[in-house]
């Protein structure tokens, strides 16, 4: 599989975890796309999902966890950066939370990040 399809992957299961899945049967899907950036220094791939998830859960109940799309791109960072240790340090590591169930990135992904205004670069 393609780093590109790893990585939306990915994102798929972090959105389905951020959700609420019981929940989710009446939420829009959200179309996640992992563009080139025109600058080197944004990596090599970046997305919006942090921005269209936000969109739609705004005024829902799920929204209170973030103030603006920048937190939740923050946090989806995190994530992928906690996976990333995760496989590292084996999995007797990883925490009993929901997060333990997304697998590990690629080790070819040196850096995931957050920039304003809720992008997450790769």
């Amino acid at each position: 599989m393609h780093i590109k399809q790893q990585i939306i992957q990915k994102l798929e299961e972090v959105v389905k975890e951020l959700t609420n899945p019981s929940a989710s049967s009446g939420q829009e899907s959200i179309k996640i796309q992992l563009i080139r950036p025109s600058d080197d220094k944004n990596g090599d791939y970046s997305s919006n999902v942090a921005m269209q998830l936000f969109a739609s859960v705004k005024g829902k109940a799920e929204s209170v966890k973030w103030k603006n799309p920048l937190e939740l791109a923050e946090e989806i960072a995190q994530r992928f950066e906690n996976y990333s240790s995760s496989e590292e340090q084996g999995d007797e590591s990883r925490s009993k939370d929901n997060s333990s169930r997304v697998a590990t990135l690629p080790r070819t992904i040196s850096k995931v990040e957050a920039v304003k205004p809720g992008f997450i670069n790769f």
